[in-house]
């Protein structure tokens, strides 16, 4: 957030360039502090990475040329450099079997894990949930949880879907623990929607404050040496970005959650920017993004 309140201090100053790198900068913290460990720190990762987009985006379409290839460059070797959410929830299987090994020596133990509290462990509710967790097979619940979790990590290295996720095993204590990983496989998509509809955008100015005009279409930018190749929409099955130019403007979109190219027309009337699973039509540039 620090880092996104000098973005938007030099953006005031109209230093564009410094607003541009301090903007970045807190991408590239979202990026790095995503780089290992479990789910949570991937989510935290995401997190920075949109408060480091939302002033960028703000200058995007004020930069000259030479600045907006440059923040356009290394927006590029970051998204490289962004750790697939796939392989964040391999890191989260192996700490959750090893915490479910380690409960499953002490049914104290996993009802505190739980959030029982050590007052807690006499009540009517807590006693039933410690007489089910004996009862339970925890070799069984080990195998269980382990074969989710690979089937949801399979899933998550494909195109996003809002199909239903492989169930979560019915045992007693995989229950318990509540797994549910279609939020986390719809921020993935949305955070990476966003990073190309960013990239594409700033290669649009960047062609405009070259060329005095923006491109018909955006095979133009790949061709005049701006973009590597047109942004994947991780909302529309990897395929590109959609784009539509229109006099003076254009109109930049993904398919958005529902997966349903509605030409562009942007989600969510009353709160553009509140993207959800269960929206209903495309995510816009600079109408639904932040």
């Amino acid at each position: 957030r620090l880092l996104g309140f000098a973005a938007r201090t030099h953006a005031d100053a109209n230093q564009l360039p410094e607003a541009a790198d301090s903007a970045l900068d807190a991408v590239a913290l979202g990026v790095q502090v995503g780089g290992d460990g479990p789910l949570i720190g991937w989510l935290v990762g995401a997190a920075c990475e949109a408060i480091g987009r939302t002033p960028l985006w703000q200058v995007s379409d004020k930069l000259d040329a030479k600045t907006a290839r440059a923040a356009l460059a290394r927006l590029e070797e970051l998204d490289a450099q962004r750790r697939p959410v796939a392989r964040s929830f391999d890191t989260e299987t192996l700490w959750t079997q090893k915490l479910l090994a380690d409960l499953s020596q002490s049914p104290v133990l996993f009802a505190k894990a739980l959030g029982y509290q050590q007052n807690d462990l006499t009540s009517w509710e807590s006693r039933v949930m410690l007489v089910r967790f004996r009862l339970t097979d925890k070799r069984a619940a080990l195998e269980a949880n382990r074969k989710f979790h690979e089937a949801v990590a399979l899933r998550l290295s494909q195109p996003y879907s809002r199909d239903p996720f492989p169930p979560a095993p019915t045992d007693t204590i995989n229950q318990m623990l509540g797994m549910d990983p279609a939020p986390t496989a719809f921020v993935d998509a949305r955070n990476r929607a966003e990073v190309a509809l960013l990239k594409a955008s700033l290669a649009l100015q960047a062609f405009r404050a070259e060329k005095g005009s923006y491109p018909e279409n955006l095979g133009e930018l790949v061709s005049g040496g701006y973009l590597k190749a047109v942004p994947a929409d991780s909302f529309g099955a990897e395929k590109p970005l959609r784009y539509r130019r229109g006099g003076e403007k254009y109109v930049l979109w993904s398919v958005g959650p529902d997966g349903i190219d509605d030409g562009g027309k942007p989600l969510g009337k009353d709160k553009p920017r509140n993207v959800q699973q269960d929206s209903a039509g495309d995510v816009v540039a600079r109408i639904n993004t932040y």
